[in-house]
């Protein structure tokens, strides 16, 4: 005869079933969740263009007078590879326009437009290889400073928090096995923003009361460090792309993040505070 198991068993199966199930869902529903916030943009104070050809560059001139900067036709390779290095890995090769640099005791600030264009190999319909050249546009203003003097500050990123499950499983999860900087007396802190660093401990410091405030300050916009580059800029979406849609021979894909030159100037004066606070942090560390 088969014998049944005792309650206290299906109890526990039950309990497991409804247990791992429930896991699923929220993971589930944090993805699909991240998916369709993959396609938000975040609230920007600063008007953006619809493309990067209805930039005026006839106000550089006029933007780098104000601003106290310079007007050059490139960047050394050096530069634009550590610059490169600080920002998301899809701007690998990018190139740089626009280009305003202004050289202090402690380095060079740079403010530019930064795009990547690709080359892509494919065949055609009889199976002949050609070569074709499309842009996959995702230019940005970028406000950037490179520090010539070490030791350089540690490696972390912020970027504007938003109040979505995905996003607090990943605070949730960069806090708990990352280890990510945490200040409980600065509730508003973490409420404004999402910090990611592998170095944590040597990360805290760096993030003094003035840094934070000047963060909070400008918690729509997107801040990265990486060796003697610091890196800013008006991201535009609370996630990275997780899936980019492959154009068609010709096509355009576009991702418009550059700020009309009007906003020039009042984006540099905010990035340009940001790196300021953190300048004085290195040199109170060197």
């Amino acid at each position: 005869m088969s014998q049944s198991m005792p309650w206290q068993a299906y109890l526990v199966i039950g309990f497991i079933v409804v247990f791992v199930g429930g896991i699923a869902l929220i993971f589930l529903y944090g993805f699909l969740e991240t998916m369709w916030l993959s396609r938000q943009s975040v609230p920007s104070r600063f008007e953006k263009l619809k493309t990067e050809f209805d930039f005026d560059k006839s106000a550089l001139p006029a933007i780098a007078q104000k601003l106290g900067m310079t007007q050059a036709d490139r960047i050394s390779s050096h530069l634009s590879r550590e610059v490169l290095n600080a920002m998301p890995k899809h701007f690998k090769g990018a190139e740089f326009l626009d280009i305003l640099v202004r050289k202090e005791r402690a380095g060079m600030f740079l403010l530019c437009n930064v795009r990547r264009a690709v080359k892509v190999i494919a065949g055609d319909s009889s199976g002949e290889r050609q070569t074709r050249r499309y842009l996959e546009v995702d230019p940005v203003t970028v406000t950037a400073f490179y520090l010539s003097e070490k030791p350089y500050l540690p490696a972390f990123v912020t970027r504007p928090f938003l109040d979505y499950l995905s996003v607090k499983l990943v605070k949730l999860v960069g806090r708990k096995w990352c280890g990510h900087p945490r200040f409980k007396d600065d509730p508003e802190f973490h409420k404004k923003l999402l910090i990611s660093t592998a170095e944590p401990e040597k990360v805290r410091p760096v993030l003094t009361d003035r840094v934070r405030n000047v963060l909070k300050e400008n918690c729509d916009l997107t801040m990265a460090i990486t060796g003697p580059v610091i890196v800013v800029y008006d991201d535009g979406h609370p996630v990275k792309h997780i899936y980019r849609k492959s154009p068609e021979d010709g096509e355009t894909v576009e991702d418009c993040k550059i700020l009309a030159a009007k906003e020039w100037p009042l984006f540099y004066k905010a990035a340009e505070s940001m790196i300021q606070s953190l300048i004085s942090v290195q040199e109170r560390l060197s």
